[in-house]
């Protein structure tokens, strides 16, 4: 898939899920946690999908399938944000005032304070980026069917991102992703609504 033919599938499903941005695609380097060789980036007048040499080597099924994910994550970003602010501000605030209490009461340095704040955030971005995941996962399915979602599977599974990635150690192994679209998609059949 050459650069135009990428810039125009972002161009039909950003309309798909109603985005403004990404516009279109543009060559260029990703970080190396991204292994399939694509990273939504600002530019000047918008958003932009930076297409790295990576992506190449990557099968055609493999390649509609990383860029149906990335955009279906551009379309539920918004609502990531939104549920981190939502999750994270409550837990920080109570890890905040218990490390306040302790500094105050017991004496205990404020470095415990500060560690405290920090362990109350670290739960939430672990709770919000599953959600994150399951969410863009669902989308996938729901919008571009079930063997795109697969394609994108069969490229984690040996994507050298496996172990000890900080992304890779909050977010849902490909086992549990799995398992939890097959448990939705049990849930919608007797109902005869397909997923």
């Amino acid at each position: 898939m050459d650069i135009d033919q990428i810039s125009t599938l972002v161009r039909e499903h950003a309309a798909r899920f109603g985005l403004r941005h990404p516009t279109g695609a543009v060559a260029g380097q990703v970080p190396s946690w991204l292994p399939f060789g694509l990273q939504v980036r600002r530019r000047r007048g918008g958003r932009v999908l930076v297409v790295d040499p990576r992506f190449g080597d990557l099968s055609p099924s493999e390649q509609s399938a990383m860029i149906a994910g990335v955009m279906t994550a551009a379309a539920c970003f918004p609502a990531y944000l939104r549920r981190l602010i939502l999750v994270s501000v409550p837990l920080v605030l109570v890890a905040g005032v218990a490390g306040g209490l302790m500094s105050a009461f017991l004496g205990s340095p404020r470095v415990l304070g500060v560690l405290l704040l920090f362990l109350g955030w670290i739960p939430a971005v672990v709770l919000v980026m599953r959600w994150f995941a399951y969410t863009v996962d669902r989308a996938v399915v729901e919008t571009f069917g079930r063997p795109t979602l697969d394609a994108a599977f069969g490229f984690e599974r040996r994507s050298p991102l496996k172990r000890g990635h900080p992304i890779r150690l909050i977010s849902p192994n490909v086992d549990q992703r799995v398992q939890r679209v097959e448990r939705l998609e049990r849930l919608r059949t007797p109902s005869g609504s397909p997923m």
